[in-house]
């Protein structure tokens, strides 16, 4: 209406159409349930030569979240890798046996690679007794069935401190020999 006339409308009923893109967001790594990998809370520890499994149970499960996945056809990929390579560790599906490398990749739906990635271990190399991180990547197609253009990704990093312990002494049977009245050093 506005002021003139009264307030009253002058014009025909008009009807616009108006189109909003979509923009594709990057899915989001959660662990425990926090996108916050850099908290200090979320620092993971294990003991020397422990297995160190992210799963629910221990309050560290990592998971691929995504806004934009509303359909069953997106693909994602996650990369899991131990920085450092096999010297510092390795990483394992749950459903592997334990049988872990350096570095690791699932391909699926969103629902397939958490499932796949619910349980997953780590393992520090034998004897290794100082800071490691793993970093989890993941990448999705673009939205929803592709109607999004532009690949997003999420990286983030873990660290995991590994504790020494003091391992006990072994002993071993040793015979020495020597003159009366001589000394020997062993």
């Amino acid at each position: 209406g506005g002021t003139e006339r009264d307030g009253v409308d002058t014009s025909e009923v008009q009807e616009f159409t108006i189109t909003v893109q979509s923009e594709n967001d990057a899915p989001v790594n959660l662990l425990g349930g926090d996108a916050d990998f850099a908290d200090p809370s979320n620092t993971q520890s294990t003991d020397e030569n422990a297995a160190l499994p992210f799963n629910t149970g221990n309050g560290n499960r990592l998971q691929v979240t995504d806004v934009d996945d509303d359909t069953e056809s997106a693909s994602y990929t996650v990369d899991v890798t131990v920085i450092g390579g096999a010297a510092k560790g390795t990483v394992a599906l749950s459903g592997d046996g334990g049988i872990g490398t350096a570095s690791l990749q699932v391909t699926g739906t969103l629902a397939e690679v958490n499932a796949a990635i619910d349980g997953l271990v780590f393992n520090p190399a034998i004897g290794l007794t100082n800071e490691n991180v793993l970093v989890e990547f993941a990448s999705d197609d673009g939205g929803t069935s592709g109607e999004i253009p532009g690949v997003e990704t999420d990286t983030d990093t873990i660290t995991i401190s590994v504790a020494t312990f003091n391992d006990p002494p072994v002993a071993q049977d040793d015979n020495i020999s020597t003159a009366e009245a001589s000394s020997v050093e062993f």
